[in-house]
């Protein structure tokens, strides 16, 4: 009897040793900034590189891009000019004690750093009939058809092209480019009037200096130069440091040479300045 012994199975061949296979770390995440790659790394062997920069000029995208800048409005004083103490806007003069003091353009009010009251800073422009008191140390423009009659005008720049019978006290420049009747004395920086525009003041003008192209009626006190123009006619005394009186221009009253006249308005007592 021939038994048959059962073939044993042959076990899989096992592969050869080799070297340990190394297993590519995680790839990390780069942060912006501090692993960011230049632009031209990036370019080399894009398509803008292989162009020559066909596409950038094409599309008008060579050279630096310009950088855009808001539009900021007028009277806008950076952060750090503002806290400095940039370069002031203006001087304004205080309603009730006379003090000046220099102000910001950007601002629209402020107190008066001796007598502490409130001084309004907004612009008025007038461009029809007004009744009511005008207090503020912002420039007030009357249009042509605006009209001022019996009240007060308190303010810094005063230009008149309208219709003005009213009493003005100005810590800036008075420009008329319409006849006027001013009630009462006026205190102004800078005095103009037009050609053909007569301005009349009961109680005289008092100005740093004037030029004067039609017909002012009153005493002028200037701590400056008078001009009377060629147009210009001054029914008046005439009080300055110098007179220039053109070909043509007419003074029909005294004139008083004074180099060392003072018009700075004295500050009125019973305040104490803060320190």
């Amino acid at each position: 009897t021939v038994t048959e012994t059962p073939a044993k199975s042959e076990s899989p061949a096992k592969p050869p040793k080799s070297a340990p296979v190394e297993v590519a770390p995680a790839t990390r995440e780069f942060q912006l900034g501090r692993d960011a790659q230049p632009v031209e790394t990036l370019k080399e062997g894009s398509m803008s590189a292989m162009l020559g920069g066909v596409m950038d000029r094409l599309s008008g995208m060579v050279g630096p891009k310009p950088r855009f800048k808001p539009k900021l409005p007028p009277a806008f004083q950076p952060e750090e000019s503002a806290r400095r103490g940039g370069t002031h806007g203006r001087t304004v003069r205080c309603f009730e004690c006379n003090h000046q003091q220099a102000v910001s353009n950007s601002a629209t009010s402020t107190q008066c750093e001796r007598c502490s009251v409130y001084i309004s800073l907004v612009d008025y422009d007038i461009t029809s009939p007004w009744s009511q008191n005008i207090r503020t140390r912002g420039n007030v423009h009357i249009r042509r058809r605006g009209e001022v009659v019996g009240c007060d005008i308190a303010c810094h720049d005063l230009e008149v092209s309208g219709k003005v019978s009213a009493s003005v006290d100005c810590s800036g420049n008075a420009v008329f480019h319409q006849s006027a009747r001013i009630m009462g004395s006026m205190y102004c920086r800078h005095l103009h009037v037009d050609k053909r525009r007569e301005v009349i003041f009961p109680q005289g003008v008092v100005a740093e200096s004037a030029d004067i192209y039609g017909t002012v009626r009153g005493n002028i006190t200037c701590s400056g130069t008078i001009r009377i123009f060629k147009s210009g006619k001054v029914e008046g005394n005439a009080v300055a440091k110098s007179i220039d009186l053109k070909d043509g221009g007419v003074l029909s009253g005294r004139m008083s040479i004074q180099p060392k006249i003072d018009i700075t308005l004295p500050e009125k007592k019973g305040y104490l300045k803060k320190d």
